[in-house]
């Protein structure tokens, strides 16, 4: 028998040919796009599991700084506390020592005029009496004058110390308020960056997720086409379903990654009030802290004083931030369903041969 002549080229199976070969291509593409759409859903899960990590690590680093700060400005105040419970200690002691030579000099005055009267009752001369009344009076002037000069150095050595003092506390004052307007000045551009990067990363998915759109109905329309070419041979209404099945995931899977984006940016949002939140309460405990400083008055020295607590009477704890909590739940998996099923060319051809 002659094998040329049991071998039959006809129409038939060339176009069956073609049919499998397309279906071959349309599988292959399927796969393709599938591989490709779980690969770019896991790398934007990955970039927006990092960058939630990093933007919760350094928001967190923020209310650390700022208590480091309000326990800086503490400890200043209480050491401006030492510095006049000090001051007023050695004030007590000056006016007590006052007090102790004021004593004495009423003392010798009452000794002197009890002397006087001894004069006068013994009824010395005149002169003698005139005498020595001058003595005494000039000793005694020369004594208060001594005193008020004592006094005038003491009143001016306190007023010195008192504006140096008030000089100290208004430079340290403005330091604090640099200090705390520039940090605050640097919190709200570090968050800034952050929200400018933040929204340059959802507006490159959005770019990216239109990109997948395009692809997606250039993928239809290719599919539309070749649909049309095989229409004859090829079930429509299966493969209608099937692209049907293949639009809704891919709509699905950008409305969830928009929905994500979206929480995550109002939950970023709720944190940055609460910081701002945080700091304005800050910015007014400081301001209520913060004494003004009292002018000295030269003619009223008070005997005793109480000390004056600077500090504030309740220990306030700021409240941690609440935590994002946000789950990520995978898109579900697109459902192929075979289209059809046909025998290989090469078993046609071993039957052919076995005729």
């Amino acid at each position: 028998m002659d094998v040329n002549r049991k071998i039959r080229i006809d129409g038939d199976y060339l176009q069956s040919y073609q049919d499998d070969y397309i279906e071959l291509q349309i599988d292959k593409m399927n796969q393709r796009l599938t591989f490709f759409s779980i690969v770019f859903v896991i790398i934007i899960g990955v970039v927006f599991t990092f960058s939630f990590f990093y933007v919760r690590n350094n928001v967190q680093k923020v209310p650390q700084e700022v208590q480091d700060l309000s326990h800086q400005v503490m400890e200043s105040m209480s050491t401006l506390s030492e510095r006049h419970a000090q001051l007023e200690s050695t004030i007590q002691n000056k006016l007590s020592l006052l007090e102790k030579l004021s004593e004495a000099l009423r003392k010798d005055q009452r000794e002197i005029q009890d002397s006087v009267d001894h004069l006068k009752r013994t009824k010395i001369d005149q002169n003698d009496i005139s005498k020595v009344v001058g003595n005494i009076r000039q000793d005694n002037f020369e004594a208060i004058e001594e005193v008020r000069t004592h006094i005038n150095e003491m009143n001016k050595t306190f007023t010195a110390q008192f504006n140096t003092f008030s000089e100290q506390f208004q430079a340290f004052n403005q330091d604090v308020n640099t200090i705390v307007q520039n940090s605050i000045a640097s919190i709200q551009k570090e968050l800034q960056g952050r929200l400018s990067k933040i929204s340059e990363s959802v507006q490159s998915v959005d770019s990216e997720l239109d990109a997948l759109n395009t692809k997606v109905a250039d993928f239809s329309s290719s599919l539309d086409n070749i649909t049309k070419a095989t229409k004859d041979m090829i079930d429509s209404e299966k493969l209608e379903e099937f692209l049907s099945i293949e639009r809704d995931d891919l709509k699905n899977k950008a409305a969830l990654q928009k929905m994500i984006m979206d929480n995550r940016i109002k939950a970023l949002e709720e944190k940055l009030e609460t910081i701002r939140l945080q700091i304005n309460n800050i910015q007014s405990r400081r301001k209520k802290i913060t004494p003004a400083p009292e002018p000295f008055v030269q003619q009223q020295i008070p005997l005793k004083t109480k000390k004056k607590n600077l500090l504030p009477k309740t220990n306030y704890v700021e409240p941690d931030p609440p935590p994002i909590t946000q789950k990520y739940s995978p898109p579900p998996k697109p459902v192929f369903q075979p289209i059809g099923k046909k025998p290989s060319p090469g078993k046609m051809i071993e039957e052919d041969l076995s005729d």
